[in-house]
């Protein structure tokens, strides 16, 4: 088969991508491809903190007869990267082909993706595809945007707040499998299908393992992915038997640090740029039919590629990418600056490893540039608030101080997702011998003083954040719930304002804003901003039930039809 090319050299990234489109059809020919018209059934698999070089298909010691089956029937793809090392801007660009800075996804947390955006399951879902999501992470659930998209959006309700949003509760791979399957068959017949599965089964395992363990706990936990994996091409394999082949794509969203050595024994990904954390394993299949033979292909790829391999594949066109060329790919990391105030991270890899990248141009990292106007900053002074100039500048630690320090960062969000009080404690207090006024330091202390009611010692906190980072939106929201435990609502209000003038817009802050609204009596705005939370993705429902400060709107005949909306 001339479409199935081993080893090759890719002249143009309009070549490769029609390769890229030939190698998932069947072996017999490209001309065999099935036509427009066709009913098809593309699956796209993301898998977070999904690190290449620890898999046998990669080298590495650890064997996933799963995935070695599926690899059997279609192309790994031996130098895939991600764009950013963290999961909903990685999916984000995934699934519009955009990179971070054009489609406004950053990082985990702060950023969503906008309702409008022009997605492929939307492209698909206006040429006729039905479309549904099945995903196990919360970062890439209703907080995300990514809700928006899909005909069926089926993701975990766990809400977080304070360190535990950067590491939600994961939902059991096997609910979403059921789930999926469930869709698989009822959706059986009804034309072409566009779906994808979102795997967080190795979301913990290399920042949540006693010291020393980090490289055995996170080969485990591939074991336990691959188990699932393997229901899930099972599942794939019937609908081929029933409703004709089955086209997937499954990647990685990113790789981690597994306490390596070359850097400084570091856990975690978001705030390193380097093989361990940007490569990703990934697969392409045609599950049917006999599939095609195995083959490998080491041209460089990235992110940006899947989009277009996915929209090919299913539209049976051939488009090419605008970014970057079939050599040079680029790596970006806003948590540095974040959630540290340190330097953006760029990177870029020419064919001979990944390096800093500094240079003028569109791929340049930049940081977001927040500043609050003068208009707002009065506002927020004039309710007697102390408030500073300008954020002040934060020096980045280096070698095996930052290594430490972030490691430390990684290891207080997980014991706090996971409740254990006293190592939180213990872990603030290194943070703040270390680095006592960094961002991270005062926004973690305070946040969980708050969050255990300590109102006066974060009290002290937040006014230190205040004077030190009063452009930082955080640090503004989060001194809005500690007004509104003073029961300062002028104060909240002119805060929640200030973190919405610069963006950020996120369901905590909304509701909060929501909050406010029904203690003075503004019930409309209130109600206004509870839908607003809700589409941002607060998922509470148990506490929107009770919360005594929403007991106006729930005595408004709206607040009934707006959960009946919401399927409440």
């Amino acid at each position: 088969n001339q479409c199935l090319m081993r080893n090759y050299e890719v002249r143009s990234l309009r070549t490769r991508l029609l390769l890229l489109v030939c190698l998932v059809l069947p072996a017999c020919g490209c001309d065999n491809q099935p036509t427009a018209e066709s009913d098809r059934t593309v699956v796209l698999v993301t898998v977070d903190s999904f690190r290449a070089d620890r898999l046998s298909l990669y080298g590495g010691p650890v064997v996933m007869p799963a995935l070695d089956r599926l690899a059997e029937h279609g192309t790994v793809f031996e130098d895939m990267t991600t764009v950013v090392p963290q999961s909903r801007p990685a999916t984000a660009t995934i699934l519009t082909g955009l990179l971070p800075m054009e489609h406004g996804v950053r990082n985990d947390v702060s950023d969503r993706l906008d309702r409008n955006a022009r997605t492929l399951p939307a492209i698909l879902g206006d040429s006729g595809f039905t479309t549904a999501a099945f995903v196990t992470s919360g970062i890439n659930s209703w907080t995300s945007g990514f809700q928006h998209t899909f005909d069926l959006f089926d993701g975990p309700d766990e809400f977080t707040v304070g360190p535990g949003v950067y590491a939600p509760p994961v939902r059991p791979s096997s609910d979403a499998l059921d789930h999926f399957e469930t869709w698989m068959t009822s959706s059986r017949g009804r034309g072409s299908r566009f779906v994808w599965v979102h795997l967080a089964d190795l979301q913990d395992a290399a920042t949540d393992s006693p010291r020393g363990e980090a490289r055995e706990t996170y080969d485990q936990a591939l074991a336990g992915l691959d188990v699932n994996l393997g229901r899930l091409f099972d599942i794939l394999d019937r609908s081929a038997v029933e409703t004709g082949p089955v086209d997937l794509i499954l990647t990685g969203t990113y790789g981690v640090h597994l306490e390596d050595e070359a850097f400084q024994g570091a856990r975690g990904s978001s705030y390193w740029l380097d093989r361990e954390t940007l490569q990703v394993p990934a697969i392409t299949a045609r599950l049917g039919e006999g599939g095609g033979p195995a083959a490998r292909d080491s041209s460089p790829c990235w992110l940006p590629d899947l989009y277009v391999t996915l929209h090919n594949i299913a539209t049976g066109e051939v488009s090419s990418t605008e970014h970057g060329t079939d050599r040079v790919r680029y790596a970006w990391t806003w948590a540095p600056h974040d959630e540290l105030l340190w330097p953006v991270m760029t990177a870029v890899n020419r064919g001979s490893g990944w390096e800093p990248f500094s240079g003028a141009g569109k791929y340049v990292g930049k940081g977001r540039g927040y500043r609050l106007s003068d208009e707002m900053h009065k506002a927020i002074v004039e309710t007697g608030i102390g408030l500073g100039e300008a954020n002040v500048s934060s020096p980045a630690m280096e070698g095996e101080e930052r290594a430490a320090f972030l490691t430390e960062l990684f290891h207080l969000r997980h014991h706090f997702a996971k409740g254990r009080e006293r190592k939180v404690a213990r872990v603030t207090q290194r943070m703040a011998a270390a680095l006592p006024d960094n961002l991270a330091t005062l926004y973690n202390r305070g946040t969980l003083l708050l969050m255990a009611g300590g109102i006066e010692p974060a009290e002290e906190l937040f006014g230190a954040m205040l004077e030190r980072y009063p452009d930082t939106p955080e640090v503004l929201h989060w001194a809005a719930h500690l007004a509104l435990a003073r029961k300062q609502n002028d104060r909240a209000f002119a805060l929640l304002q200030g973190a919405l003038s610069l963006g950020w817009s996120d369901g905590d802050l909304l509701y909060d804003l929501a909050c406010v609204h029904a203690l003075n009596g503004d019930v409309q705005p209130g109600l206004d901003s509870l839908k607003e939370s809700i589409d941002a993705g607060y998922r509470n429902w148990e506490w929107i039930d009770k919360d005594p400060d929403l007991v106006s709107l729930r005595a408004d005949p709206e607040y009934a039809r707006l959960m009946s909306a919401k399927g409440r």
